[in-house]
């Protein structure tokens, strides 16, 4: 004997429209790419300073992988530095 609205808060008010299985894609936000790439690097950085006070030589390191270039950043169109 519940409302109308308690029936949907129990349904669940993303399932509105009928996307109920369908996983809708979204665009990272600014933040969300910087944190992540910070965290990587912060995850590469602990794994070679783990591997060094193992004694692992550094030439048997893993090459480490390259932060992805800023896409906001617009390249110049004589030098191709990115400002």
């Amino acid at each position: 004997q519940g409302s109308l609205l308690t029936k949907k808060k129990r349904q669940g008010a993303r399932n509105v429209g009928g996307r109920e299985g369908r996983a809708i894609p979204t665009k990272q936000s600014k933040w969300r790419q910087q944190s992540n790439a910070f965290r990587d690097a912060i995850r590469q950085a602990r794994m070679v300073k783990q591997l060094q006070d193992k004694g692992v030589p550094l030439s048997e390191l893993p090459p480490t992988m390259p932060s992805a270039p800023d896409p906001s950043l617009v390249p110049c169109p004589h030098c191709g530095r990115t400002f």
